[in-house]
């Protein structure tokens, strides 16, 4: 089967706080979390070195982002799901 655009996945074992970083950091730019994250991974991703470069290229070379709040997401939550 050939995808051309968009995919729906499922995700297994995320990290909870991660997870809840990047939904704050999608609600603060005003876009759903999976474009937020394929924004980040093609941003990743471009910055990888080619095949031929000696030099090493992990997440752990992955640098902190300012997302907002701390309890951002847990405000969010509360918006669209009206918990309180």
């Amino acid at each position: 089967m050939c995808y051309i655009g968009d995919m729906n996945i499922t995700i297994r074992n995320i990290d909870e706080a991660v997870y809840r970083q990047v939904k704050a950091a999608a609600a603060t730019e005003g876009i759903p979390v999976g474009i937020y994250l394929s924004k980040v991974l093609k941003t990743w991703f471009g910055k990888a070195p080619s095949k031929k470069s000696n030099a090493v290229h992990s997440v752990l070379d992955i640098k902190p982002i300012k997302t907002g709040p701390v309890h951002a997401s847990e405000r969010v939550d509360e918006i669209v799901y009206g918990h309180d």
